[in-house]
């Protein structure tokens, strides 16, 4: 619902912006989809609210959202859940833009997509499957203990790895990228 304005005029230009706004967007989104791709609405919380007449997005386009809304601002490590925004059609929440102190955004993904609309059951993933992709920060290599081997990535760098996150035996959550050599960064396909 808008909280349009008390003024009368000024809410019937709300509500014109509003209505016009929506149909620019689903034309968008009509043309993503015409081009094979599943669509989605990414913005704040707020505006969706307020300044989109988000209820036609989503009667068009079911849970096709992708919301940011921030519980708190600093170094977020997990979502919090009593914050979650509480609107129709989300199918992705940005939670943070501060992810684990290293400033990024981060994502939940609250229902599978599918341009098919039916539900997408994720593929084993095979810990042999080559990759290549960009390690976006300064990134140590660690060993299998989870030890640091003296070798560094500088930031932007291709390299080639494997599919799927390793357990180190510290605990640590790592990508592997060699025999014995792993990287405890994001690394970007």
């Amino acid at each position: 619902m808008l909280p349009f304005s008390s003024n009368a005029s000024l809410a019937k230009s709300e509500a014109k912006y509003a209505v016009s706004s929506a149909k620019a967007i689903l034309a968008f989104m009509d043309e993503i989809k015409a081009a094979g791709y599943q669509p989605l609405l990414y913005a704040s919380s707020s505006v969706l609210q307020n300044n989109i007449n988000t209820p036609s997005i989503v009667k068009k386009y079911p849970n096709s959202l992708w919301v940011a809304a921030y519980a708190i601002s600093g170094r977020v490590d997990k979502p919090n859940f009593k914050y979650f925004p509480s609107m129709d059609g989300v199918a992705i929440w940005q939670y943070t833009d501060n992810w684990k102190g290293i400033f990024t955004d981060d994502n939940v993904t609250i229902l599978p997509l599918s341009i098919s609309g039916s539900a997408v059951s994720q593929a084993p993933s095979n810990s042999n499957t080559k990759h290549t992709g960009t390690i976006m920060y300064k990134s140590y290599v660690y060993d299998g203990n989870g030890k640091r081997t003296g070798e560094v990535y500088k930031a932007y760098v291709s390299v080639t790895y494997y599919v799927g996150k390793t357990k180190l035996s510290n605990g640590k959550s790592a990508v592997k990228i060699g025999d014995n050599k792993y990287t405890s960064w994001h690394v970007i396909s």
